[in-house]
């Protein structure tokens, strides 16, 4: 019934008018759809802006706990070492070319073979260089190491 009374009135609507109802909807669809794709576009850019905000946080966090060096230097500044010390440790692991450098610190003999490597590579073999890195090795290592053979 409701529908039956929607007829009568169109067909009850002159033709002019109804030409200028079409005409109304029409201009305003069109406006009303640009409006509405801006408005789309700017929400689809702010989230595309977010996203990548997001993207980079994420990579950074990635990069800093897979970064082998940055892992060593922050565990060399926990260590109980003078400044000298620590810069002598950080020439070691890079004249040794250690994909993991903090591998230096695991054990008092690992620290010692690799101290004799770099000595050996870097031509640094002489005793005050020796007495350096033990006093490193009794600093990080508080346990007594086998006495070096000269």
């Amino acid at each position: 019934m409701i529908q039956a009374v929607g007829h009568v009135v169109l067909a009850q609507m002159a033709p002019s008018r109804m030409r200028g109802i079409q005409e109304h909807f029409s201009e305003g669809g069109a406006a009303l759809t640009w409006d509405f794709l801006k408005i789309m576009g700017v929400v689809l850019a702010g989230a595309g802006t977010a996203y990548l905000i997001y993207a980079t946080i994420q990579r950074r966090r990635r990069r800093e706990l897979n970064n082998a060096k940055a892992l060593f230097t922050e565990v060399v500044r926990q260590l109980p070492l003078s400044i000298p010390q620590r810069e002598l440790l950080r020439r070691m692991a890079a004249g040794l070319h250690l994909s993991q450098p903090v591998v230096l610190l695991l054990s008092p003999r690992m620290f010692n073979t690799y101290a004799n490597r770099w000595m050996s590579i870097s031509r640094n073999a002489n005793r005050s260089m020796r007495k350096r890195i033990n006093s490193i090795a009794e600093s990080v290592f508080p346990i007594s190491l086998p006495p070096h053979r000269q």
